[in-house]
């Protein structure tokens, strides 16, 4: 499926990547996305927007504070040099996996840490040994 062709109204895209079923990134959630580039307009006003949204794919190496840090350094050269309505020009950034799991990472822990102590219960109250011997 990978790299083949799918055609939406008439035009052409090949599929780079597919995500996770129920995936939450955005809200409502969508069935698909589409370069932003795509669909950019020079009409559409700087302030007719609240925010943007996007999903990117860090290159091999790149940790997400180094894209955070480039991201903020071209959003104030970008209101230096067209000047707009906003004044603070900032990103946010989050690893996906962290975005989508934020909900239930407690109760995660919690489980892993109770199935911690059940073993380590089990091992005190056993007569024979959980590890095994080494030879």
């Amino acid at each position: 499926m990978l790299g083949t062709p799918l055609d939406l109204n008439g035009k052409s895209y090949q599929i780079i990547e597919i995500l996770q079923p129920g995936l939450k990134f955005l809200s409502p959630p969508l069935d698909l996305y589409l370069p932003l580039g795509l669909f950019a307009s020079s009409t559409v006003q700087r302030s007719d927007h609240q925010d943007m949204q996007a999903l990117g794919l860090l290159k091999p190496g790149i940790t997400l504070t180094q894209a955070l840090t480039s991201l903020d350094a071209i959003m104030q050269r970008l209101a230096l040099s067209d000047p707009g309505p906003e004044d603070n020009h900032r990103s946010y950034g989050a690893y996906l996996t962290d975005e989508t799991t934020s909900e239930i990472r407690r109760t995660l822990f919690v489980l892993l840490a109770a199935a911690g102590l059940v073993l380590g219960l089990a091992e005190r109250a056993s007569p024979y040994p959980l590890s095994v011997p080494q030879p």
